[in-house]
């Protein structure tokens, strides 16, 4: 799984590591920095799952 900067994915899409869906990135995705890396996510929930616990869902 891919998890560039910021600018890298504007405009872009990722996964989101929760639920696996594609996301596609703008100022106003959720996010979380763990380690360095940049995850965004489909929608707060995912966001609030992961933040519980990243090392479950960080690659």
């Amino acid at each position: 799984m891919d998890h560039k900067s910021d600018a890298q994915h504007a405009g872009g899409k990722v996964v989101d590591p929760v639920c696996h869906m594609t996301v596609a990135v703008n100022d106003t995705t959720p996010r979380s920095t763990h380690a360095g890396k940049t995850y965004y996510f489909c929608a707060p929930g995912c966001k609030t799952r992961f933040d519980q616990d990243p090392a479950k869902y960080a690659g």
